[in-house]
């Protein structure tokens, strides 16, 4: 018999078909951490697309309601004249300004319409539609005047309609 199989007994030959050795054990450790590695930046890059989707979609639906409301208040500003004609502008019988109004340039758009905010407050409203110093698209109402050409628009509401807006045209 050799001295190698001599030497060993049975009891620590049966040790050794039980277990892993050190190296084995190593090499399994540093494959489960490349998976886990794999695992990990995938995650991490799925998140980032989740999260950028999230921000395009809510983009979207803003940019959707934006334009929803403006193509509803525009329609509003055509109405039926008495005359039987179709003019620019909003009556409203509270107020003895039944002429059209719409004025735009680089700063914003202002137009007559009719607008109803909520249940109990609505009517005949000048709007403004603007970008502020602030890169923000804003909508700012008031009641029309007599003279709309000296129009100020501090201290009337305004409602951010799309934050961060490079350009309005």
């Amino acid at each position: 018999m050799s001295d190698l199989a001599a030497s060993t007994s049975p009891v620590l030959r049966q040790a050794a078909a039980r277990g892993f050795t050190l190296v084995e054990a190593m090499v399994a450790l540093a494959i489960l951490s490349l998976l886990m590695t794999t695992v990990l930046a995938a995650l991490r890059a799925f998140g980032a697309t989740q999260v950028a989707l999230q921000t395009v979609s809510a983009r979207t639906d803003q940019m959707r309601s934006v334009s929803n409301f403006l193509r509803e208040s525009l329609e509003a500003t055509v109405v039926n004249l008495s005359d039987g004609e179709l003019g620019f502008g909003a009556r409203d019988t509270d107020v003895e300004l039944e002429s059209s109004f719409f004025q735009g340039n680089q700063a914003g758009f202002v137009w007559k319409a009719r607008v109803v905010f909520g249940e109990r407050y609505g009517g005949t409203f000048l709007l403004r539609l603007a970008r502020d110093v602030d890169a923000r698209l804003t909508l700012s109402w008031q009641r029309p005047t007599q003279f709309p050409a000296a129009l100020t628009w501090e201290g009337h509401p305004v409602r951010v309609l799309v934050p961060d807006v490079q350009v309005l045209q």
